[in-house]
């Protein structure tokens, strides 16, 4: 069985945080208004599609972090670097050595406040000498106060 964490972590960490732009916050930090979000994912890992699609309620305490708090929360062993953006894209590239191998480079854009996307492409390493290509689009948007 093909262990899809390193895509779905990207998918959690684009669409869970978006690229602040306010003087007190780095441009990698992410800040969301706490609601319920929408989110969906379509990946594609050797070839083979798969997408996924969720609403959830998003807690104040998670709505501000950076990139690299929330990538160390999906798995300690990953680290994330990015590039300055403009008009609110931002490029990253991915690199995780734990359990879980693989690296991946992508955008993350904010179209608003409320709606963000990611389009990233990168492998995952299995027993050290063979990898799987992926390719991930996913988008999240806010549909209000958690009910």
């Amino acid at each position: 069985m093909l262990n899809l964490m390193l895509p779905l972590s990207l998918a959690t960490s684009a669409l869970f945080g978006s690229v602040s732009t306010t003087a007190q916050k780095p441009e990698t930090h992410l800040d969301v208004q706490p609601g319920l979000w929408q989110w969906s994912h379509q990946t594609r890992l050797s070839g083979i599609g798969f997408s996924e699609e969720n609403t959830e309620c998003l807690s104040q305490d998670m709505a501000s972090m950076s990139l690299q708090e929330f990538v160390s929360k999906l798995d300690p062993a990953c680290s994330v670097t990015t590039n300055e953006g403009a008009g609110g894209t931002i490029a990253f590239s991915l690199s995780c050595n734990g359990d879980i191998k693989g690296n991946a480079t992508g955008t993350l854009t904010r179209s608003s406040d409320q709606k963000l996307s990611v389009q990233a492409n990168g492998a995952v390493i299995f027993d050290d000498d063979v990898s799987a290509p992926f390719q991930f689009n996913a988008q999240a948007s806010r549909q209000g106060s958690c009910g």
